[in-house]
């Protein structure tokens, strides 16, 4: 089995335990990861001779599964070159991700003991020490293939030496958690780390040992501490010797060469530095006491793999190639309502409450704006020829947005999803009218007393209401796309101006050669009304981007929302009090209500933002009829001012009518693209229907024919169902 499939298979076993019970009633079999005391890994198919451990339940099955992941990266990690950069960056990786997946593991271990029924005798090697004396194994090899790249890239010897006092480190704590689990074995008193096993992770503890003391011998000859380095030396020789020492009984004879390898190494180095320091240096040999310590520099660190740590999550993300979810739809029926209710709660929230003020606001402040001429007289006092800037910038974002082209395309979008939708319709229609017109001929040919079925009319109720009901929702739908299509017709022409260039925009605007503009630079209540009055709208663009800004934030926390754990969870214990009363399982709707209100009353806060805002810009546009009354009456009339002031204001109601049309069928989009799937799933089912009556009534007429032929009634038997295919029901057994 591939690495993929068993993290596939660990992602669906962490999703079944959230819908099933754990005691599913079949055992899943275990066997320790080493036959006996003094034996060493079991290879694959070398089961015969070891304790079988199999327990009723989803978590064991699960933890047993991550604990061969962590052995199939390790085994990755053996498989990796140690002779180049690359091969030895995977093995770092892999011998990590070992760790970080035991890591994992051990904060799983406790779930165990927490679900019935009771999980003893457990399997020696899913005890805590004995994972965590495989996690530090895994750290120490990974710890050793950092001070291997240390010792290619040649970096000096002080820090390959704390490269070295880390790996004895972890091979050392290794070897005392492999030490404390042999002592806790428990019913399983035959069980421990294989002697070889601990005698390696000691032998290697004290090699790398005596390979940091070494090391950092080198350093101190290099800075002229002769005394230092023959006191490390010295400590280094007793620890190769206290290795070699050790039992060697299924130690690897590569780890038994480089340990007398380094002996050898030392014992030259030793017996030149005595030498020079007889005859030059003549400097105490520093005992081990007084040698400064090495620090030891930890590379190696658990890094479990993101679909370890949430699984679910992965297993719905389609990159990972984790699959889907089995059994995703093994809820109760109430959760799905719940959460249907929950989402059409969320949706009037954001259509009515927040959408739906935020657009009343928008379209008050557009009534007020248009009625006032503003800002079209304001533009047309202050730049009397020429496009004004914020009419540039608008027209700039039209033509960004695609301008009356993209408009166009949408509309014949929109018209072909609504034919497409409308056509499908038309299927179901003609699917249901068929077969009533089968099932009307067949009841006339037969009579009503031999032809006993059900008519069509009531066997198909059900899918003739939701087919009528789609009717409807299309027919409301094509009278919104005709006001939608009657407002483009009315404004295309200005939107077109606006989403033009320069030249045509500026071609569009009535110009005003005879104004001064050394008049309107002179101080007058014209120029001070006009003053306020910009102001005042500038602060209402500023509640607008406010309140746009709302309305996004508000959008992405519902639909980012997601409560069917909760529901879930709800359902569960529900489900669980019931069992205990002996009732029969059924949930109540109401059962969810108080969890579907506290999840809406999160989103309060939007509301009372958007409140806020309505009531400042209730403020703002008092103040912006005053100021306007104001600058109305300082200004002189001048009917070519006004005409400029309403080609201006016309083309600025086009930009908002441009915005306003483009979310309209925005919208309409979206909504025939969801409604095509559900009108499709009413087709289909109206198409499976259909067949089912169809192959009914070949039944009953076959029944009939042969009650007439043989004037006796022949019984069905029911055939066994040989080599009858794989269903979820069966469950997944591995071998």
């Amino acid at each position: 089995m591939t690495l993929n499939n068993l993290t596939a298979y660990y992602a669906q076993l962490s999703f079944l335990v959230t819908k099933l019970p754990l005691d599913v009633g079949a055992s899943f079999p275990w066997y320790p990861a080493f036959s006996s005391p003094s034996g060493g890994p079991l290879s694959l198919g070398a089961f015969q001779g070891s304790p079988l451990v199999q327990l009723p339940n989803l978590q064991y099955e699960r933890l047993c599964v991550l604990f061969n992941i962590a052995a199939l990266h390790c085994s990755l990690a053996f498989q990796q070159r140690r002779s180049d950069q690359e091969g030895m960056k995977a093995s770092i990786a892999a011998f990590q991700n070992a760790a970080g997946v035991l890591s994992h593991l051990l904060t799983l271990l406790p779930l165990l003991k927490a679900e019935p029924p009771a999980l003893d005798p457990l399997s020696p090697d899913l005890s805590t020490k004995s994972i965590e004396a495989l996690r530090d194994l895994c750290l120490a090899q990974a710890q050793e293939v950092f001070w291997q790249k240390g010792v290619m890239d040649r970096l000096k010897n002080g820090t390959i030496a704390k490269l070295a006092a880390q790996v004895a480190e972890f091979y050392g704590q290794a070897s005392a958690k492999a030490a404390e689990a042999k002592g806790a074995g428990g019913v399983w008193p035959a069980f421990s780390f294989p002697e070889s096993l601990v005698s390696h992770l000691m032998i290697k503890n004290l090699h790398f040992a005596a390979v940091a003391q070494y090391r950092k011998s080198v350093d101190d000859l290099g800075a002229n501490r002769y005394g230092d380095e023959l006191g490390r030396l010295e400590v280094a020789d007793g620890y190769v010797n206290k290795a070699l020492s050790l039992p060697k009984r299924g130690v690897a004879d590569s780890v038994l060469k480089d340990l007398k390898s380094l002996q050898t190494i030392l014992a030259d180095n030793r017996a030149r530095a005595l030498k020079d320091n007889n005859l030059i240096y003549l400097e105490a040999i520093t005992p081990l006491s007084l040698l400064p310590a090495i620090p030891p520099a930890s590379m190696a660190r658990p890094t479990p793999p993101p679909p370890i740590i949430s699984p679910l999550t992965h297993l719905h993300s389609s990159p990972t190639g984790l699959g889907k979810p089995y059994f995703a739809a093994l809820v109760p029926y109430e959760v799905h309502l719940a959460l249907s209710l929950y989402g059409d709660r969320k949706d009037e929230l954001m259509r009515v409450e927040l959408r739906g003020k935020a657009e009343e606001m928008e379209a008050r402040e557009a009534r007020l704006l248009a009625a006032l001429g503003l800002p079209g007289s304001i533009e047309a006092v202050v730049k009397p020829v020429g496009v004004p800037p914020s009419l540039v910038e608008r027209a700039r974002e039209v033509r960004s947005e695609g301008g009356v082209e993209r408009l166009r395309n949408m509309l014949g979008d929109v018209r072909k999803v609504a034919r497409v939708n409308q056509k499908i319709m038309n299927e179901a229609i003609a699917l249901l009218a068929q077969e009533k017109e089968e099932d009307d001929s067949l009841r006339s040919q037969h009579g009503t007393d031999r032809w006993t079925r059900l008519s069509s009319e009531i066997a198909g109720a059900q899918l003739r209401a939701s087919v009528q009901n789609f009717e409807g929702i299309l027919s409301a739908a094509g009278e919104s796309d005709l006001l939608v299509r009657k407002k483009f017709g009315e404004w295309e022409e200005r939107i077109e101006w606006l989403g033009g260039d320069e030249r045509t925009l500026e071609s569009s605007i009535p110009r005003l050669a005879d104004l001064s503009p050394h008049s309107l630079s002179t101080p007058s209540p014209q120029s001070t009304s006009l003053r306020t009055l910009r102001r005042l709208l500038d602060d209402l663009h500023s509640l607008r981007t406010s309140r746009q800004r709302t309305i996004l934030e508000a959008n992405s926390a519902l639909t980012n929302d997601d409560i069917r754990p909760l529901i879930v969870k709800k359902a569960e214990e529900g489900l669980a009090r019931v069992a205990q009363k002996g009732g029969e399982l059924k949930l109540e709707m109401s059962s969810f209500e108080e969890v579907l209100q506290r999840e809406l009353n999160k989103f309060e806060g939007f509301e009372r933002e958007i409140k806020e805002i309505g009531n400042r810009q209730e403020d703002l546009l008092d103040q912006v009829k005053t100021a306007n009354d104001a600058f109305i009456h300082a200004r002189k009339t001048d009917p070519s001012l006004a005409a400029r002031e309403q080609a201006l204001q016309d083309l600025d109601l086009a930009f908002h009518m441009f915005r306003e049309i483009l979310t309209n069928l925005q919208e309409g989009l979206k909504f025939y693209s969801d409604l095509s799937k559900l009108v499709g799933e009413v087709r289909d089912g109206c198409k499976q229907w259909a067949y089912a009556r169809s192959a009914e009534a070949k039944e009953q007429v076959q029944s009939l024919l042969s009650n007439a032929m043989s004037g006796t009634r022949i019984s069905n038997v029911e055939q066994p169902a040989e080599g009858r295919a794989w269903r979820p029901e069966d469950g997944i057994r591995f071998g």
